[in-house]
């Protein structure tokens, strides 16, 4: 695997572990004494899926600040990537009937 490549998957990983640890973080803190699962499915029933999700892609907006800053711009293309496939799982849960 080249260094481009590498650096890109590297991106999308981290664009990708940010927003689940936060949203880990948000099931902790509000998730009471239900699994995981049924927390998403009660967020996804109440349709706040789509918001709360759209809260943790934020977390990518240190790892893009950070990337920049230090020139790593085949990891930025991964978490725009990673942030632009979350958007689009977020878009699909807003029109989702």
């Amino acid at each position: 695997m080249n260094k481009q490549a590498k650096g890109l998957l590297t991106g999308l990983t981290l664009g990708l572990l940010g927003p689940v640890a936060l949203l880990l973080l948000f099931f902790l803190w509000k998730g009471g004494d239900t699994s995981l699962l049924e927390f998403l499915e009660r967020q996804a029933k109440g349709r706040l899926l789509a918001p709360v999700l759209s809260l943790c892609a934020l977390a990518n907006l240190g790892s893009f600040w950070l990337l920049i800053s230090r020139q790593q711009y085949d990891k930025v293309r991964g978490v725009i990537l990673a942030t632009l496939l979350l958007g689009i799982v977020i878009v699909l849960l807003k029109f989702q009937s």
